[in-house]
């Protein structure tokens, strides 16, 4: 089914007092018309002194490395928090677990550049696109909980584009993928509901609805992957094909009955964590061969995210895998040593942690040359004592 785009709303900016530290003229805020805690359609901040500088990668709206997705584990488990605008050279953050804004690092200093909570942050030609998201402490008044938004860096516009209350979306160069919850009932603590995929094209600006099968928003370059269902009565997932939202595909497939608990796809394949075997894997797509990248050395804390950094992996029960010295390493973090890791982040450069219900800049730091390795799975060893980590507040 085709549906025409929805119409950019026209700019409604609403000038109020500026909640942001660091603001200048033309901020939005918070409104107080709807209640204490809600948000309108407002304008964000116009940076000063942006200059064109890079570009888009061929393929994604992010760095890969930062969208895990997942099939045992809910999408809001992992929102997309940092995104890296190289057009501009501006990394973008969530400030979570503080007041869920949308800010804006540059060097060492960060500013508040638009007054709206949100998650799933991506960048495309030096445009930001995010979803909003209540965290159940706001109301949005003029938009959808999970509408999709744009925010414009060199004006401060920030535009509604799909006023819809999406479940989750992943922005590529040539359009949005994104789905749609339709409640089919609700009944004490259990929930049914249908889920709908849409396709938003850039360059008709029309929204198309994706046939089933099952089909998830994650793409390897510019193939989603698309379950394969039985023709038996019973119908089962045989496996998943590489097919464009356009329903183009060059007969390339993987023989999964589903799909890994987490995965990320980048551009030279996907890596997946094995959960049975507590194994990350790597499947290279072009030769359609699988090789492990490393066994974990322990499983009494199971994952819930891991990210691929210059030669390293870090998952997020503390270990830290090193290519170049094919060695894991159990990294605690300083005077927070109970702090519960739920993911990663990097813009290229630097990286960031969600951690204890907060987004912090996390610095590993070198203590001891050598220190001392044990060992929870046969075969399988971490060292403990050579590195520490440090949890920064982000903007200080």
């Amino acid at each position: 089914m085709k549906r025409r785009a929805f119409c950019l709303l026209l700019s409604l900016f609403l000038l109020v007092l500026c909640a942001c530290k660091d603001t200048e003229g033309g901020q939005g805020g918070l409104s107080k018309s709807v209640s204490e805690n809600a948000l309108i359609l407002q304008s964000g901040k116009a940076l000063k002194g942006l200059e064109a500088v890079g570009e888009d990668g061929p393929y994604y709206c992010n760095l890969a490395e930062n969208v895990i997705g997942t099939y045992s584990y809910m999408p809001e488990d992992h929102p997309v928090l940092v995104c890296k605008d190289p057009v501009y050279d501006i990394t973008y953050y969530v400030n979570y677990g503080r007041d869920y804004y949308i800010y804006a690092k540059r060097g060492e200093e960060s500013e508040c550049a638009v007054e709206i909570s949100a998650r799933d942050l991506y960048c495309r030609e030096g445009v930001l696109y995010f979803r909003t998201e209540d965290y159940d402490t706001y109301e949005f008044d003029s938009f959808a909980d999970g509408a999709i938004l744009t925010y414009d860096p060199t004006s401060g516009s920030v535009e509604v584009l799909i006023n819809e209350p999406t479940f989750e979306m992943m922005v590529y160069p040539d359009g949005i993928l994104y789905t749609v919850e339709e409640d089919l009932y609700i009944e004490g603590n259990t929930r049914r509901a249908k889920r709908y995929m849409f396709f938003y094209s850039f360059e008709d600006k029309e929204i198309e609805e994706l046939p089933p099968p099952l089909r998830t928003v994650s793409r390897w370059k510019e193939y989603q992957l698309v379950a394969d269902i039985s023709e038996g009565e019973e119908k089962t997932v045989v496996g998943y094909r590489f097919e464009t939202p356009q329903g183009e595909s060059d007969g390339r497939s993987v023989e999964w009955t589903k799909l890994p608990a987490l995965f990320c796809t980048t551009e030279d394949g996907i890596y997946y964590y094995d959960t049975k075997k507590d194994i990350l894997m790597h499947y290279d797509v072009e030769t359609d061969t699988t090789e492990t990248v490393t066994e974990l050395a322990f499983s009494s804390t199971f994952p819930s995210g891991f990210l691929l950094a210059g030669d390293a992996v870090y998952f997020s029960n503390g270990l830290r895998y090193s290519f170049a010295e094919d060695k894991q390493y159990l990294v605690k973090i300083r005077e927070k040593e109970s702090a519960q890791i739920a993911n990663f982040y990097t813009d290229g450069e630097s990286l960031f942690v969600l951690a204890d219900g907060m987004l912090w800049l996390y610095e590993e730091e070198k203590v001891m040359e050598t220190g001392y390795t044990t060992s929870e799975l046969p075969g399988r060893s971490f060292t403990v004592g050579c590195y520490e980590a440090v949890l920064h507040p982000l903007g200080e």
